[in-house]
């Protein structure tokens, strides 16, 4: 068996490509030697757990790298969707099941940020900062095939009853985003189509809301993906997040808002699986040389490493498109179809590149690929995406 050397993970993106500020270049910087110091070694351990330890999400809040877009009135950093990005693909290159976690509860407080009333901000946000304090999402970004969850109106509350399955952050989460049909206590549905849609806050203590592990996973298995069990939790209107008609509206910032930041993990996962095999390839020889020193290989990790680069520069496009206020739906499902199958690409020929070595648990390219495929399903599949970029072509350009 070849000698294998562990690789620190590090960005071959220059900072000055996108004018980073010195503070940008810092939280990178951060973010980046976290991941090398308390993920990048123990990956493999958190993936044969399925789990990460509580302690380490100790650490990584202490650290400041987790709920970054958190407002200063509750805390918070107050970073931009950009400076999230650069954080979220240094955790994803060290694990990115870990990096999961604070990824949803990314996802999660950002509609709270956009569409929550100021109650609900200070109810939900002001417990999230400086700690170990996770929020989640059981929520459908493209066409939801109906809410998993009934609303049974009543006269000053809501009563909420059915399961929702592979919740993100379900065990761990403070309080979770959950899309409910609204139907009237005699259960008839409230308003016309469309109209009977909403989001609650669902705080997971309350009573009737248990929470089961979900079976376990292929990919990002230190990741918290839990099945959320209601059984008639009684919630006042001011848990209701959005009314029946904002779903176009709310599920479009949601992409706008949240794509980035998941294309941007698998360009960490990518880049890792980059890193390992371009190591692997110049020590393993084949014909008294290199194999990088064989043409067809030196094609292999050029193509990934052209690949990952387009990856990254879509992603911060569409990321510097939302923190200006632009119109960026289309640029971010761009972002992420395109991330999606580089991630599931470039791992692939990692493991190709490793050759038998590659399926081997004693490598860690192969755990690489099975994370791959989990950003292919995860937030919508890679068809879905390419799919309502192609419709939204019909009417309007990506630009």
């Amino acid at each position: 068996m070849p000698a294998f050397t562990h690789v620190k993970m590090r960005n071959i993106s220059q900072a000055n490509a996108f004018n980073l500020t010195p503070t940008q270049v810092e939280y990178q910087k951060l973010a980046c030697e976290f991941a090398s110091r308390e993920l990048t070694g123990q990956s493999a351990k958190f993936d044969r757990d399925a789990a990460a330890p509580s302690d380490l999400l100790k650490r990584m809040a202490a650290a400041g790298l987790t709920n970054v877009r958190l407002p200063e009135a509750f805390g918070g950093l107050n970073l931009n969707t950009f400076e999230a990005c650069l954080i979220a693909e240094e955790l994803a290159c060290g694990c990115s099941g870990v990096a999961g976690i604070s990824e949803a509860s990314e996802m999660a407080i950002m509609p709270v940020i956009q569409f929550g009333s100021q109650a609900q901000k200070q109810t939900l946000l002001t417990h999230l900062a400086g700690q170990p304090a996770f929020a989640g999402l059981a929520l459908s970004f493209f066409e939801a095939a109906g809410a998993p969850l009934k609303a049974v109106r009543e006269a000053n509350h809501y009563v909420l009853s059915g399961i929702a399955d592979r919740v993100a952050n379900g065990s761990l989460s403070q309080w979770l985003l959950v899309e409910a049909e609204i139907v009237e206590a005699n259960h008839a549905k409230t308003e016309v189509t469309g109209g009977n849609w909403a989001v609650f806050c669902l705080p997971s203590d309350c009573a009737g809301v248990k929470a089961t592990a979900g079976a376990p996973l292929l990919g990002r298995r230190a990741s918290d993906i839990a099945s959320i069990e209601c059984d008639k939790v009684k919630l006042s209107e001011d848990y209701r997040l959005t009314r029946g008609d904002e779903r176009g509206p709310f599920v479009a910032e949601l992409k706008r808002l949240n794509f980035p930041l998941i294309a941007v993990g698998s360009v960490g996962v990518a880049r890792a699986a980059l890193a390992h095999a371009t190591n692997y390839a110049r020590q393993r020889q084949t014909f008294g040389k290199p194999i990088i020193e064989h043409q067809v290989v030196a094609f292999m990790l050029a193509d990934m490493a052209r690949a990952i680069e387009a990856a990254r520069l879509l992603a911060w496009r569409a990321a510097k498109a939302c923190d200006a206020g632009l119109e960026n739906e289309a640029l971010a499902i761009a972002a992420l179809a395109y991330a999606q199958e580089v991630v599931m690409n470039v791992t692939t020929d990692a493991v190709q590149i490793f050759g038998a070595y590659g399926y081997s648990k004693e490598y860690p390219v192969e755990k690489l690929m099975r994370d791959a495929k989990t950003y292919q399903i995860f937030a919508g599949t890679a068809e879905a995406a390419k799919g309502e970029l192609g419709r939204g072509l019909l009417t309007k350009s990506i630009d």
